[in-house]
């Protein structure tokens, strides 16, 4: 069965709970540091490694993905996420009202939060932002999306689903520009920004200071079944 496999000394046997695991986006490419928060920093941090393991032993484990028989299967999940519903994108309470100023991600697991920070900021002084920025739930292990961070919400196409992913966070903005933490030393220290509009979503070869950040955190697979 395709998305379904298993992990630890048991999980062949079909006697375990079955654990839902999120759908990480995968590993960047990136192995050298530029500055302290970008992708190759991730990468040597531990952000993106064995994001598709779990703790858990001797229990069976499926791979989350998109509902595609749905009417809008770029928001519906085809399993219950942790909060018992199918809804991709859910507050920290699995709800859709945000009173804590963020957002989760539930097919790949990722959190974000619902006011960008660091506006008309430098990529270098957006990249500091967001490794010290904290959430109103305390959490401090924000860092700045990379292109393969941003990958898993848009369509980069012009029919563009992206508006239905705005629709549900109305504080992201059509019109501006984010920074990636993908830094471009070979091409004269310019940054590429992530901007979604009604044409879909771009990669942009950016220097200006007129961008946002919206700060990402990656939350620990689960080890128990979803409800």
């Amino acid at each position: 069965m395709k998305g379904v496999y298993f992990v630890g000394s048991g999980g062949g046997g079909g006697g375990g709970p079955l654990i839902t695991l999120y759908q990480r986006p995968t590993t960047p490419y990136s192995n050298t540091s530029i500055a302290t928060g970008d992708t190759a920093w991730q990468v040597a941090n531990g952000v993106f490694t064995g994001w598709n393991n779990t703790t858990a032993t001797g229990v069976q484990c499926r791979v989350q993905s998109l509902d595609y028989s749905a009417g809008n299967p770029f928001t519906a999940l085809l399993f219950n996420n942790p909060f018992g519903n199918k809804d991709r994108f859910t507050d920290d309470n699995g709800l859709q009202v945000y009173g804590n100023d963020v957002w989760i991600d539930n097919l790949t697991g990722l959190m974000y939060s619902t006011i960008p920070i660091a506006t008309n900021n430098t990529w270098v002084d957006s990249l500091t932002a967001s490794e010290a920025f904290i959430d109103p739930l305390g959490n401090s292990d924000y860092h700045m999306p990379s292109a393969v961070i941003y990958g898993t919400l848009a369509n980069f196409s012009p029919s563009s689903l992206i508006q239905d992913w705005i629709a549900l966070i109305p504080t992201f903005n059509l019109n501006r520009y984010y920074w990636l933490s993908n830094y471009r030393v070979d091409l004269n220290s310019q940054n590429y920004a992530f901007r979604g509009n009604t044409q879909g979503a771009t990669w942009t070869l950016y220097s200006s200071t007129t961008t946002a950040t919206i700060p990402f955190r990656v939350i620990p697979q689960p080890t128990t079944p979803n409800p």
